[in-house]
């Protein structure tokens, strides 16, 4: 059983580690970037990786700790350490990446993931974009995520009413 929970957490480590690369090589190509739509699918693209990110981070802790908990490792101050160095590099990674790149997806007009003083995107501000919404009969606008929400149950009823009224139904 111990092989297989170091496998598990060795397996954990290769996710996370390959994951995370994509952030990492995203980080060095921002560097040389300065067309901002180009910035903005990096970004993008370093989002789509958080999942692995997380996943393997998760394998990597379950294993680990089970692992340790099976061969009796706890009583060792190694594994103290190598847990502490963890909390450590993710609280300091977190506290230095996650201001940065809120300000640049603020500074690029994009969604701020999770924040609640997300501003409007800039793009609804864009002439060209607010011209192109309205040839195919689309208005800009900025909605909260509450907004939306209310948006999208008050236009399910409106439509649920206009289905029945018709009866339209699924062949």
């Amino acid at each position: 059983m111990h092989q297989w929970l170091v496998l598990l957490h060795l397996v954990g480590a290769f996710v996370f580690v390959a994951a995370h690369g994509v952030s990492v090589w995203m980080s060095v190509q921002l560097a040389r970037e300065r067309d901002p739509r180009r910035i903005a699918a990096l970004l993008d693209l370093s989002s789509t990786s958080l999942g692995g990110v997380y996943g393997g981070l998760g394998l990597l802790l379950i294993g680990g700790i089970w692992a340790g908990i099976d061969g009796g490792f706890f009583s060792r101050g190694w594994i103290w350490a190598a847990i502490a160095v963890l909390v450590a590099i993710i609280v300091a990674m977190y506290a230095i990446a996650t201001p940065y790149f809120r300000r640049l997806r603020t500074a690029l007009g994009m969604a701020q993931y999770g924040a609640k003083d997300a501003v409007p995107p800039a793009a609804l501000s864009d002439p060209e974009i607010q011209k192109r919404l309205a040839e195919l009969g689309n208005t800009a606008r900025y909605e909260s995520l509450a907004q939306f929400k209310e948006t999208v149950h008050r236009d399910r009823l409106h439509w649920a009413e206009v289905v029945k009224q018709v009866g339209a139904q699924i062949d």
